[in-house]
């Protein structure tokens, strides 16, 4: 018995670990954790997926290269 309630354990935590890692802390569990008080709520332009984030990173990086290409070539 012991053993079952040590697994259940473990899948629960990785699960809940998992969700904040994809979400971030204010959306996690459907911003459970932000309505309780426990975290601050996530900005109206914050509230993307993890994908999201890099790909908007991403995005910005590739940006800034290409400023700064522009500008090394003086034109």
């Amino acid at each position: 018995m012991a053993k079952l309630f040590g697994i259940i354990v473990i899948v629960v935590g990785l699960w809940a670990g998992v969700e904040i890692y994809n979400e971030g802390t204010a959306n996690a569990f459907d911003g459970a954790l932000a309505r309780m008080g426990m975290v601050e709520a996530a900005e109206p332009g914050e509230e993307q997926h993890l994908g999201q984030r890099a790909g908007s990173k991403v995005r910005k990086s590739q940006a800034e290269a290409e400023a700064r290409r522009s500008r090394m070539l003086g034109e």
